[in-house]
């Protein structure tokens, strides 16, 4: 059993997989997520094991990892956490969805002159982090598309809508007092900002968990998953972290070789020191920047070359 206070270090930590986090580790068991689900759809189902969760790991595209994706009742949910403002994630979600679907109906003939029937798409995306954002927001695919004279009158022949949930502070209140496990986690993910303003990520982050066994805040799961709830979060908020104190030097150097350009190579620099730093392989972490930054894996590893970066 993992001590009090244990502190997980560099290199210590447990067996987890790059790109995890807490919000997937906590909604991935069927009972929370069903709740989340009733939560969100203000209804009472009881059985969680009519829920076929299909969760992608490693999609076939440039190996993309979603949160929580699963099918009830003949439709397809995809709910994301995200502590950043991503206006691509209708892209991600369509790469994501249209995945699922090709892996679920592939023995399928998509040539017969019968209708193949689909379960109906929804995306959802839980949002908390520290940038001010609207209580609830829809992207829309369409936003990405270029324009054309005349196509604002068009309907968009493939549109595909995500709605953001703002689940910092006050907002969305019933959805949180509905789902208490949603409630605590927003809870937990603030104890941690708040104390990591004043002490050390890790003491931060074992603080947070002991005030939240305390006040019976997600006491069975982070009492069971300690020692991983430790590892993931440290690493999600050195990276959330790093990201942002990293932003002067990318805006430096992409005055030299264009801002753009600058910027992105800075944060795939980030991006792979903490992954190598948190235990990650050098495969699997030049593998996530190449999914994160929708790069090539040969491109990531030039950077990785030209900076000097010791795995």
């Amino acid at each position: 059993m993992t001590t009090k206070n244990h502190i997980l270090r560099p290199g210590t930590s447990p067996d987890i997989k790059y790109k995890d986090t807490v919000f997937r580790k906590l909604f991935s068991d069927p009972a929370r997520l069903l709740e989340l689900y009733n939560s969100m759809n203000k209804s009472n189902y009881t059985d969680s094991s009519e829920l076929e969760i299909n969760t992608l790991h490693n999609a076939v595209y440039l190996g993309m990892k979603n949160d929580v994706s699963f099918i009830f009742h003949n439709e397809l949910w995809l709910y994301e956490h995200q502590s950043t403002v991503n206006p691509n994630m209708p892209l991600r979600d369509l790469i994501y969805a249209a995945d699922i679907l090709a892996s679920k109906f592939y023995d399928k003939s998509i040539y017969s002159s019968v209708q193949i029937k689909i379960p109906s798409p929804r995306f959802i995306v839980f949002y908390n982090g520290s940038k001010d954002f609207p209580e609830q927001y829809t992207y829309r695919l369409s936003d990405a598309y270029y324009k054309n004279p005349g196509d604002e009158a068009s309907e968009p022949f493939l549109e595909l809508k995500v709605l953001v949930i703002n689940i910092n502070g006050c907002y969305n209140e019933d959805i949180k007092r509905s789902c208490k496990t949603l409630s605590d986690y927003q809870t937990y993910v603030s104890l941690v900002r708040a104390y990591s303003a004043t002490m050390p990520i890790e003491k931060a982050v074992s603080t947070a968990i002991e005030e939240c066994i305390g006040n019976n805040v997600l006491r069975e799961f982070l009492e069971k998953e300690r020692a991983v709830i430790m590892s993931l979060s440290v690493f999600e908020f050195n990276k959330e972290r790093e990201f942002k104190i990293v932003r002067q030097d990318e805006r430096e150097e992409g005055i030299r070789i264009g801002l753009q350009q600058g910027m992105e190579r800075g944060s795939i620099i980030t991006y792979v020191k903490q992954a190598v730093k948190y235990g990650v392989s050098h495969k699997d972490a030049i593998n996530d920047a190449a999914d994160e930054f929708n790069v090539t894996e040969e491109y990531i590893r030039n950077i990785i070359a030209e900076a000097d970066i010791i795995c």
